[in-house]
């Protein structure tokens, strides 16, 4: 493909992306790297096990860091609207496609959980102080061996379905073989970082690393 200045002889494609010369020219910016006035800092603290309940979050020595401005928790947290009625949560999670409301619940359901977020006036500040929550759990029971796991699973149920699961029965030809191959992990070049600006009482510009930008959309 071809890069030109003059915009108009880019393909319809190309002109289609709002961020496509940005990004082709090195001016684009990562969602860390937009300024915002009076910008504080928030790092979440992850759950150290894989499976169970919270039993208590000691956070005294976070508080005592100098720049600290206050750590969510499941215990204390802002009113979240769409999750203001107990009983209509699991209709808005389904309307946004979001499965685990944090810092609403403590339950943990797998290891890295965010269970703590601490906010302070600087990025090294809120790091530190995260570093130093540490919570006490009730440890559940987990399966991590795939090959046990699957057997729980009913694949007729899985919702999208195309053609038969017996249709193999009349093929004139079977073809069975077993593959193992090691784990492939992709590294994107942008770390995961949002940037929340209230521009108004109503209304919220987020910065954002996302692959789906409808669905965070409809999420918040």
């Amino acid at each position: 493909m071809g890069f030109f200045d003059n915009q108009e002889n880019y393909s319809p494609m190309a002109r289609g992306r709002v961020e496509g010369i940005a990004k082709v020219t090195g001016q684009g910016k990562y969602a860390a790297e937009y300024e915002v006035d009076n910008m504080v800092h928030g790092v979440l603290v992850g759950s150290t096990i894989a499976a169970g309940t919270i039993k208590h979050i000691n956070l005294d020595l976070a508080k005592q860091v100098e720049g600290v401005i206050d750590i969510i928790t499941h215990e204390h947290k802002p009113v979240v609207q769409g999750f203001s009625d107990r009983d209509k949560i699991e209709e808005k999670l389904k309307e946004a496609r979001f499965s685990l409301p944090v810092f609403h619940t403590d339950k943990v359901h797998f290891k890295g959980q965010p269970i703590a977020m601490v906010i302070a006036e600087t990025l090294e500040d809120a790091t530190y102080a995260a570093s130093l929550v540490e919570a006490q759990y009730n440890a559940g029971d987990f399966e991590v061996d795939f090959e046990v796991a699957r057997q729980s699973v009913d694949l007729n149920a899985a919702g999208k379905e195309r053609g038969s699961m017996d249709a193999w029965d009349s093929s004139p030809f079977i073809v069975e073989e077993e593959y193992k191959i090691k784990a492939d992990v992709h590294h994107p070049m942008e770390t995961h970082a949002t940037i929340a600006d209230w521009v108004s009482d109503d209304q919220l510009r987020l910065h954002d690393k996302n692959q789906g930008v409808n669905n965070v959309q409809r999420t918040f």
